[in-house]
């Protein structure tokens, strides 16, 4: 219907002239009803009320939706930023802390271990003399024994007196040695010689001492026996002497000492030559399972895994091990129990097996404590 026609009609129907009763056409003044069945059509003006919520509701906040989604964005990302350069500060400051922690105990150990070598030669120089009056009393006291036609017995402790008097005065000048900064001289001795030596004096200290039973046993590698070392003696005894006594401390009840010569040239099977030719000597004990702190304390020889140790016999041990050209390391058993010290040692220069004496009775010693 065109706007003419209605408007035709509107003007029709307000021009008659009232009825009987007095009603009449006019103006509509009220549309609530009307506007109540839009509403309840969901037509006209509210069409709108067909759509979701939701949607209406993004439709009519969209650009702040987008204004706030940006912003949060922005915050997500200078968060995450500010946690990664917040751990990075705190990894830089524990690893300084560790360092300076690292540093103090260094200082600590270089400190202590230039107190103890103070004392040492203090000690070693006033020991000297005695030791030197004892072994002399030693030695006299076996010949009037021997004039007395004394027992053998009697005999046998006057010369292990004497010869621990000998042994404790070689230690103390190889103590005045080092506080001279001189390096005692080196000789060829046979390695299986070392072992027992060792062995005997472990066995002796044990006894000593109290100390808890332990078996060391020692398993000959090819040639172990002709295997000669350039080294100092007492020093290197003493070295493998430490290793028996730090696996019996950590409550071992076996040490095994397995030994493999590696690096011999082809076609000389009587010699071993410096640079071509190591022993090593592995000291395997069935002692406690060894964790990763007790592993890094051994590498770094500042500590001491003993309550009533100073944290310098390993690292001395390592020092001899090094001043004579080898290495010394550490392995866990994993998974079995204990841990394994492993010694490398070069092969003396030359050492031919005419020249090499039978030593297969030292060899395979055992020593029960």
């Amino acid at each position: 219907m065109s706007p003419t026609i209605v408007t035709d009609l509107t003007l029709a129907f307000l021009e008659m002239p009232p009825t009987a009763d007095g009603r009449s056409w006019a103006v509509a003044t009220d549309f609530l009803s009307v506007d109540n069945l839009y509403r309840a059509l969901e037509m006209g003006p509210y069409a709108y009320l067909k759509e979701s919520v939701l949607s209406r509701f993004i439709d009519e906040y969209k650009p702040f939706i987008i204004t706030v989604l940006l912003a949060a964005l922005v915050l997500l990302l200078q968060l995450a930023h500010t946690r990664r350069l917040l751990e990075k500060r705190t990894r830089q400051v524990k690893a300084m802390a560790r360092r300076e922690a690292d540093q103090e105990r260094r200082l600590l150990f270089l400190e202590r271990n230039t107190t103890v070598s103070q004392l040492s030669s203090m000690i070693a120089h006033e020991l000297h003399q005695p030791l030197a009056a004892i072994r002399l009393y030693a030695k006299g006291l076996e010949r009037l024994e021997r004039r007395a036609a004394a027992s053998d017995d009697v005999l046998q402790v006057v010369e292990s007196i004497a010869s621990e008097a000998s042994r404790a005065k070689e230690i103390v000048e190889r103590v005045r040695l080092y506080a001279k900064n001189r390096r005692p001289p080196g000789e060829d001795v046979h390695v299986s010689d070392l072992l027992a030596s060792a062995c005997s004096h472990f066995a002796a200290s044990t006894l000593t001492n109290g100390a808890p039973a332990m078996k060391v046993r020692i398993a000959e590698a090819p040639r172990f026996t002709d295997c000669v070392l350039h080294v100092a003696a007492l020093e290197m005894e003493l070295v493998f002497l430490n290793l028996m006594k730090n696996a019996r401390d950590a409550r071992a009840t076996d040490l095994l000492v397995e030994s493999e010569i590696s690096g011999e040239r082809e076609g000389e099977e009587k010699e071993h030559a410096a640079g071509h030719a190591e022993i090593a000597l592995r000291f395997i004990d069935n002692g406690p399972t060894v964790t990763e702190e007790t592993m890094k304390r051994l590498t770094t020889a500042l500590t001491s895994t003993k309550p009533e140790g100073l944290g310098l016999g390993l690292g001395i041990a390592r020092r001899i091990v090094e001043e004579h050209a080898g290495r010394m390391s550490f392995t866990a058993n994993a998974p079995r129990p204990g841990l394994t010290v492993t010694v490398v040692l070069p092969v003396a220069e030359k050492t031919h097996e005419g020249d090499i004496e039978d030593h297969a009775s030292n060899a395979g010693a055992e020593a029960l404590s």
